[in-house]
């Protein structure tokens, strides 16, 4: 993805989850040519049992795109130990006034977030997909939201996808409360 004029923006939202012996793939190369342009990058995957990732995110800025702000993060969950994650987040910045950052994470279940949900009777199975979902969710939420932008500015003729984004969302309000304290643990996977 280049951006050639001023004050474009995009954000770029992954979510996979591989079990059994699945390889997922994500390459992404930003070209920052222009001023005051904005990218956030979020990719996250759940990996089981054999499964394998990688991770190659590029984002370059270049001299002429003063006022950039960038961003790219990948975070990873291994539920096995033969899952592997690869990631390789790149910033190159050849200009001087720009905000900037990439990360990458690739850890384990909080075992004290699973003590917390299995102490309160929660079972494991339960309380690992809980922690699952609290660790997608920021992804998730960011795809119901730009479905439900992408579904209220384009009238499409029935209403379908308006609809269907409106209820995710009532969902999520409703549910929230439920999965707060599950989300401040997911944080720290």
């Amino acid at each position: 993805m280049t951006f050639s004029d001023e004050h474009a923006e995009a954000n770029l939202n992954g979510l996979s989850f591989a079990d059994k012996k699945q390889h997922i793939d994500n390459y992404t190369l930003i070209e920052h040519s222009s001023p005051n342009c904005l990218s956030n990058q979020i990719y996250k995957n759940i990996l089981d049992d054999e499964s394998t990732g990688a991770f190659s995110g590029r984002i370059h800025v270049a001299r002429d795109a003063q006022q950039t702000n960038a961003f790219q993060r990948n975070n990873n969950v291994l539920l096995s130990d033969k899952a592997k994650m690869n990631t390789k987040p790149q910033l190159i910045i050849d200009a001087d006034d720009v905000k900037c950052s990439h990360g990458a994470t690739v850890g384990q279940i909080n075992e004290e977030a699973l003590f917390f949900l299995r102490a309160r009777g929660i079972g494991e199975k339960d309380a690992r997909m809980m922690l699952m979902n609290a660790f997608a969710h920021e992804v998730v939420r960011r795809l119901v939201l730009s479905l439900y932008v992408f579904a209220s500015t384009n009238s499409l003729k029935n209403g379908s996808m308006a609809k269907s984004a409106e209820s995710m969302s009532r969902w999520q309000y409703k549910n929230a409360e439920k999965y707060r304290f599950v989300r401040s643990f997911a944080s720290k996977l």
